[in-house]
């Protein structure tokens, strides 16, 4: 699941479709630093916001790992009481620190779908 609502996933279809990324055959599909060149070029990152710094800032290489373990927010938060034997920062803070993990990150191969239109009976999925 892209974890993207419609207006966003729209805005990227039509950077891809303004770069002639979703013409062709369907079976050949573009590579993934391809579309992110695309989108890159179409939509350039935002300068970050000025922010203080996080209440949890020291613990931000632990929650790296267990992020890339695949533990959500509230096991990360329930984790870092238990480790630190007291209140860690807020489950907020916590959300707000996985969140900037994930988004640092970027977007992997794996997190991608992409719906395939044919018409009927030129593909199935019962071979």
């Amino acid at each position: 699941m892209l974890r993207m609502g419609v207006d966003e996933e729209r805005s990227y279809r039509r950077v891809l479709e303004a770069a002639g990324l979703l013409r062709g055959d369907e079976q050949v599909l573009p590579g993934l630093e391809v579309l992110k060149a695309a989108v890159l070029a179409a939509r350039p990152s935002a300068p970050p916001v000025p922010q203080q710094t996080s209440s949890l800032e020291a613990h931000r290489a632990q929650v790296e790992a267990w992020v890339a373990k695949g533990l959500q927010p509230q096991a990360i938060f329930t984790r870092l009481q238990m480790e630190s034997g007291g209140p860690a920062g807020s489950l907020s803070a916590v959300k707000r620190l996985v969140g900037s993990v994930r988004r640092a990150q970027g977007v992997s191969e794996e997190d991608v779908a992409i719906p395939v239109e044919t018409a009927p009976g030129r593909s199935s999925a019962v071979p």
